[in-house]
């Protein structure tokens, strides 16, 4: 009996391994936080001036939370492609007690949907909490002469048309416009990668998309059930052996 016992229980084990392992879903491409949106050239804050150039200090973001566990993977700023970037940023995430989980450089990454990427080591996000990811926004200025143009990256903030945004399922926005201010400077400016900082406020107007930073993530699987239940089986197995030998008399 004791062996059938065992044989019915590693039977169980191997069907719970195999659902289990057809439960988790195959590899897949990193999927965007935001997948799509339009632009229009027009200012909709008739009176209100636009936002000036920043400094390395200033930090626009937007924040959000995850329906599911992920793993972010890849972090990423607007590029307009006219004619790329002109400087570096800091890209970065925080979470919602303002500590910066993890951050890099942005400048020469990978090009992917309008974003240029760069991948950094996994960053895990759970759900139940708040997240904010921010960049910083410096501009290059002008010459001593100021005869040249200021160089910039420009990035969709205000010029977002209204509803347009697709976002991942699983990445649900909050706040779309939150910034550290710094300090602004039209005709000087400064150069890149800058410093981060929580982006926390939201901006005067009270409006607008700030969506210079994207990201990249991975879905993670949930524990099966069925591996539980597997595990489960094999453990009652390991028992009945051991009591089984217990009971066998001593030569």
């Amino acid at each position: 009996m004791s062996g059938q016992y065992s044989r019915y229980c590693l039977l169980l084990l191997a069907c719970g391994l195999s659902l289990c392992w057809g439960s988790i879903p195959a590899s897949a491409a990193p999927m965007p936080a935001i997948v799509d949106f339009q632009r229009t050239d027009e200012w909709p804050f008739p009176g209100v001036p636009q936002p000036g150039a920043a400094n390395s200090d200033s930090t626009i973001g937007w924040s959000f939370a995850v329906t599911v566990p992920v793993n972010v993977v890849r972090l990423g700023f607007y590029d307009q492609g006219i004619p790329g970037l002109t400087e570096r940023h800091r890209v970065g995430i925080w979470d919602g007690q303002g500590e910066l989980l993890g951050s890099c450089i942005v400048d020469t990454g990978t090009l992917i949907g309008g974003y240029r990427y760069v991948t950094i080591p996994a960053m895990s996000l759970a759900t139940g909490g708040s997240y904010t990811i921010g960049a910083t926004v410096p501009m290059s200025g002008m010459t001593v002469e100021y005869t040249d143009r200021d160089q910039r990256d420009w990035y969709p903030f205000y010029d977002v048309v209204p509803d347009s945004i697709v976002a991942d399922p699983r990445v649900v926005p909050a706040v779309w416009a939150l910034e550290y201010p710094g300090q602004a400077d039209p005709f000087i400016g400064s150069h890149g990668p800058g410093t981060l900082h929580f982006p926390s406020t939201v901006p005067p107007t009270g409006g607008g998309h700030f969506l210079a930073a994207n990201f990249q993530f991975e879905e993670l699987p949930e524990p099966s059930t069925a591996l539980l239940l597997s595990f489960g089986a094999l453990t009652m197995s390991m028992a009945r052996k051991e009591t089984a030998r217990a009971g066998r008399p001593r030569v």
